[in-house]
């Protein structure tokens, strides 16, 4: 990492220590507050800057470069009726930077943004790096981005200083996904300043995302060279390891980097599937996981190879609870929360895990039962249907009639998904006359496929994956009742029957 960064790093913790201990006699002059001001945003840092602000307010009230930074904060953080009032203020003051900010607020429309931006490049010889980071930011909200980028030489010739403009043009580039575009600004930048980790590693970043995968190793190589533990570039390296299915190395990864979210979550993608078949895999990754889930309770993937690879009984019990109640249990979020375990649920369900599906289920079910008056009918009849689903595959068949029993008499009605397991748990209890009489009824009463988009059933996902769910079903049953005859259902393939594809293919 360069000594810039360092430097301004350093300047920051000081700065934060004598607001921290009330040191008002702490000496920090111009420069150092305008530093202090720009690296804070650099990292979203809000109070730091307004406290820097604040600060050169005090010791040096009539510095114009700490006026103008005052604009830039009002512009980011308070918006354009902020900077409109401020500029009436001080119109005596006008700056080159009050009148980008003043852009910014009140030319808005594409055309005109442009022609703003062009003049602004054409006219000055000397733009500093506040000015061409908000004029790039202006740029980027009116659509005009690919005009600096198309433009580089031109912009070139117009500033003071060159990287503040490419870091600030790369940045914005990727921000909106275009990182193509990101990649000529980076490469000037690390020509210019060839020692920074961060920029070998937003370089690492955009070829990644672009597919580029040995170009995104070597720059992540790069910058690991010069910083062996900026995170940035062990996530990049570890998202190309798990492309390239490199389990050791990845293993090695995460357990130097137990902190790291994504290099655990790149380690439990390619550790898992291999897991089923290697016992020493399993331990391993279980073990990891074990550690980690704790400090990452947002992580779908590790909370799932937790659930998937440990034990079920009372200590998962225990566990899912204590995760429940880690996230908003209000009455407003509980059903976004029952939908989201529902999905879980389901996503360890596709994973070949009944007994994890399971302790997930049972989960929503205990944590909700104090709340049962505030969970409508399309929060609950989801999880219902998912666990008639597994009781059919544990061949607890009259648990499956009962649960659907249970979603007709919330409903009146049940989902294409819960008539094919219910005829299947009649089957396989061997009462055919039923399910035969089930199938032809469901059948004299479809109406024309034609106007199969109109039937509205409860406990499907949405309404594309009903109709092909619908569709599915009668295809099913009219192939069905020509062999619902004892001799011929008696070996129905239950464990290579699954009711619940349609949801892997159409989520």
């Amino acid at each position: 990492m360069d000594n810039y960064e360092d430097e301004n790093k350093a300047l920051l913790e000081r700065f934060a220590t004598a607001l921290k201990e009330g040191d008002v006699t702490a000496d920090f002059d111009v420069e150092e507050l305008l530093d202090i001001f720009d690296f804070a945003g650099d990292y979203g840092m809000d109070y730091l800057r307004a406290e820097a602000l604040f600060w050169g307010a005090a010791h040096y009230p009539g510095n114009k470069e700490l006026l103008e930074r005052r604009a830039v904060f009002y512009s980011d953080v308070l918006g354009p009726a902020a900077v409109n009032s401020f500029n009436a203020d001080h119109s005596a003051d006008s700056t080159l930077l009050s009148r980008i900010l003043d852009a910014r607020a009140n030319i808005l429309d594409r055309e005109n943004a442009l022609k703003f931006i062009r003049q602004t490049v054409s006219e000055n010889s000397d733009i500093g790096d506040e000015e061409i980071i908000q004029l790039v930011n202006y740029a980027a909200d009116t659509d005009n981005l690919q005009w600096m980028a198309d433009n580089i030489e031109t912009v070139y010739a117009s500033l003071a200083y060159r990287p503040a403009f490419l870091y600030e043009l790369s940045a914005s580039a990727m921000d909106q996904g275009k990182y193509q575009m990101a990649l000529r600004p980076l490469d000037d930048l690390v020509t210019e300043m060839p020692y920074n980790a961060e920029y070998w590693s937003l370089i690492s970043t955009a070829h990644l995302n672009l597919g580029n995968m040995k170009e995104a190793y070597d720059a992540a190589e790069m910058a690991l060279a010069i910083d062996p533990k900026y995170p940035e570039a062990l996530v990049s390296k570890a998202r190309y390891l798990k492309q390239k299915g490199d389990l050791k190395e990845l293993e090695a990864m995460a357990k130097e980097n137990p902190d790291s979210m994504a290099i655990l979550e790149s380690y439990v993608d390619v550790a898992y599937p291999r897991s089923f078949s290697d016992e020493n895999v399993r331990e391993t990754l279980l073990n990891i996981v074990t550690e980690a889930v704790g400090r990452f309770p947002e992580s779908l993937s590790l909370q799932s190879a937790f659930v998937i690879l440990s034990p079920a009984g009372l200590a998962m019990d225990a566990y899912l609870d204590e995760l429940w109640g880690m996230s908003d249990n209000s009455t407003q979020m509980l059903p976004d929360k029952v939908r989201m375990w529902t999905s879980w649920a389901r996503s360890v369900y596709f994973h070949n895990s009944l007994e994890g599906t399971c302790s997930i289920l049972n989960a929503i079910y205990r944590n909700i039962s104090g709340d049962a008056d505030n969970i409508q009918a399309w929060d609950i009849v989801p999880v219902i249907t998912l666990a008639a689903v597994v009781h059919l595959h544990l061949k607890h068949f009259d648990n499956v009639i009962e649960d659907v029993d249970m979603v007709r008499q919330i409903c009146g009605d049940v989902s294409p998904t819960l008539h094919v397991v219910y005829v299947v748990a009649l089957i396989c209890l061997s009462r055919f006359e039923e399910a035969r009489n089930y199938v032809d009824e469901f059948l004299q009463k479809r109406i024309p496929s034609t106007d199969m988009e109109k039937m509205g059933f409860m406990g499907v996902e949405d309404h594309a994956t009903m109709v092909i769910t619908l569709r599915w079903t009668i295809v099913f049953f009219e192939t069905l009742k020509f062999t619902l005859q004892p001799k011929n259902v008696k070996n129905f393939d239950l464990e290579h029957f699954d009711p619940l594809l349609f949801w892997q293919d159409n989520d």
